[in-house]
């Protein structure tokens, strides 16, 4: 039997509170139905590769932080956000997000500080920070990379180890 009429047999049981569901489908059969079609197994969103953890930068310089994810072709990129994290890995400073497009706002407070230099077109996200302070290595910054609501949402982080620069 097909899954439109497994469903269907099911939602018509639920409704009128008759048992017409044959015995060989099972809320558990229906459930594991509907997560192959959603996620085929094998073929599912992943984060390739990170930024060092931590990564090392001198006081005073640039830092480039790049992720490269993999998107199979099912999915649609909804935007790419990145900003400062708080345990247990939540987002809660917004710094930049960049559009299905491509197209990058950034946060008016980190605008000299802050760009977008990835290309989504090649799954590579990279956001790079400018003149890194001392206070940038007490914060956890990190990405999420959203596919919909449908799908689940990939998401890494970061720290910056600060150091002074040698003389």
């Amino acid at each position: 039997m097909s899954f439109p009429s497994q469903f269907i047999l099911f939602l018509v049981s639920f409704i009128f509170g008759k048992v017409i569901v044959p015995t060989s489908l099972t809320l558990l059969s229906l459930c594991k139905s509907l997560v192959f079609r959603l996620y085929p197994t094998g073929d599912r969103q992943k984060i390739i590769s990170t930024p060092d953890k931590p990564t090392k930068v001198f006081v005073g310089e640039n830092v480039s932080l790049t992720w490269r994810y993999y998107q199979p072709s099912r999915l649609t990129l909804r935007h790419v956000l990145f900003g400062i994290f708080e345990r247990p890995g939540y987002l809660k400073t917004e710094l930049a997000q960049v559009n299905k497009n491509g197209v990058p706002r950034v946060r008016k407070d980190y605008g000299l500080s802050l760009s977008w230099a990835g290309n989504l077109t090649a799954s590579l996200a990279v956001f790079v920070f400018y003149n890194v302070q001392p206070a940038d290595g007490k914060k956890t910054f990190g990405i999420e990379v959203d596919f919909g609501y449908e799908y689940d949402m990939l998401t890494d982080i970061v720290q910056l180890q600060v150091e002074a620069k040698r003389k």
